[in-house]
């Protein structure tokens, strides 16, 4: 979504959730290479658990049943029908949309997940500490042509585990363009993608059927959007709510609002990492 109507947002494969660019910094769904004629599109599934390497007899998942040790790397395939999720992601896919949470930790540390055979990201998806509840986030990783990914641990040793949402494919189109307020409209009569730009101080700034944005306290936001999103998947991103720049922190969590069904709980840090008011981009995949 443009900041204005006059800059057009270029599109394929309209009638399925698609992958979109909201002004730099913001959301970039999925870093697979898209060439002429290229579309990354999102498919929602119901989500099912790929991995869960408690060792009990009743939360073990997947082919691991250890924590994840200090400096320890734990490889995951997707493609293919693995741990409970019995439908199989297809060949095709090439990200994944995934809800991670970290469990037990013995240390203050950090999980990076990226995808199998790349080079270590310097950023974390998850910083849990000890004596800390089960701590999710959502998290979307390319994988690689085998269907791979990686979760890396810094610190001492963390249980994890990994639900699927959705994947992304590419696909062959042809090029659609629409200025924002087309494109809006199109998307809200879809009802399958919502979407929030929010200020650091709490504005809602624009967005796809939002209704309301808040800051109650520093790092914490609530969205409110104008229908019931429980069953829905999040992605947030941090990020200016123009059309250029960045930003210094990171989306801590995000998940459904306690309360209230249709609202969405964001919690935003700083690198140290202390709660702090960031920018960010809210999208939201309904089924």
């Amino acid at each position: 979504m443009a900041v204005t109507s006059l800059l057009r947002t270029r599109w394929a494969a309209i009638g399925a959730v698609v992958a979109i660019t909201l002004g730099a910094g913001g959301i970039n769904i999925a870093r697979a290479t898209i060439g002429s004629g290229e579309r990354t599109s999102f498919v929602a599934i119901t989500p099912c658990r790929l991995a869960d390497t408690r060792p009990g007899i009743t939360e073990n998942v997947g082919t691991r049943n250890t924590p994840i040790g200090a400096d320890g790397t734990f490889t995951l395939t997707a493609h293919g029908a693995n741990g409970l999720c019995t439908t199989p992601i297809p060949t095709g896919a090439t990200a994944l949309s995934l809800n991670v949470t970290a469990v037990g930790p013995t240390a203050a540390t950090y999980l990076t997940i990226f995808p199998t055979g790349a080079s270590l990201p310097t950023t974390s998806n998850l910083n849990p500490t000890p004596g800390q509840p089960p701590v999710p986030n959502a998290v979307t990783v390319d994988i690689n042509a085998s269907g791979q990914f990686s979760i890396f641990n810094k610190f001492g040793s963390v249980d994890v585990i990994v639900d699927i949402v959705g994947y992304y494919e590419d696909h062959n189109h042809d090029d659609r363009y629409y200025q924002k307020t087309e494109t809006d409209a199109l998307l809200a009569s879809k009802g399958s993608l919502l979407s929030a730009v929010v200020a650091a101080d709490g504005t809602l700034v624009r967005g796809v059927n939002a209704v309301s944005a808040s800051n109650t306290f520093v790092g914490n936001y609530s969205v409110i959007f104008n229908r019931d999103v429980t069953s829905c998947t999040f992605v947030a991103t941090p990020g200016q709510t123009g059309n250029s720049g960045s930003v210094t922190g990171r989306i801590a969590s995000v998940s459904g609002l306690s309360g209230n069904t249709s609202g969405v709980f964001l919690r935003t840090e700083d690198l140290t990492p202390n709660n702090t008011n960031v920018s960010f981009h809210l999208l939201v995949f309904c089924p």
